[in-house]
């Protein structure tokens, strides 16, 4: 079975999860398609497990429902491996270290290779002050 099978696979496990949240969220269809900007029939599809939505999209309807890509893949939560939390405030009291973890599963989530560079410095009147 060829990777983009794999995903098709995953995915189609996907619709079914997208599907049971948006009726325990009371979503319309017609709020997935106004927020993502995407059409009705792109969406039908999506939900009737026809086709597979791009990473974009798969990223931002995760984000719009409240949950990860990782749990409409997989049906797994985000972080479950590399111990980052998936709620934001939690998520704000992670270690670089994590949070990196977190980016990397991500794009390997999304089959994306991709080479992440971080540059820290304090910021002046940020979460870091000089003290004279």
């Amino acid at each position: 079975m060829s990777n983009r099978d794999d995903e098709f696979s995953a995915f189609v496990d996907g619709a079914k999860r997208i599907k049971q949240l948006i009726q325990e969220k009371n979503i319309k269809t017609s709020d997935i398609v106004s927020a993502l900007e995407v059409s009705k029939d792109t969406v039908g599809r999506w939900l009737q497990g026809q086709s597979v939505p791009s990473a974009q999209s798969l990223m931002e309807l995760a984000k719009y429902l409240g949950v990860s890509e990782r749990w409409i893949l997989e049906g797994k939560p985000a972080g479950a491996e590399s111990g980052v939390p998936a709620d934001l405030v939690l998520l704000k009291q992670a270690s670089v270290e994590q949070l990196m973890n977190e980016l990397k599963l991500r794009y390997a989530e999304l089959n994306l290779d991709a080479e992440i560079r971080v540059s820290v410095r304090p910021v002046e009147g940020g979460f870091v002050t000089r003290e004279d």
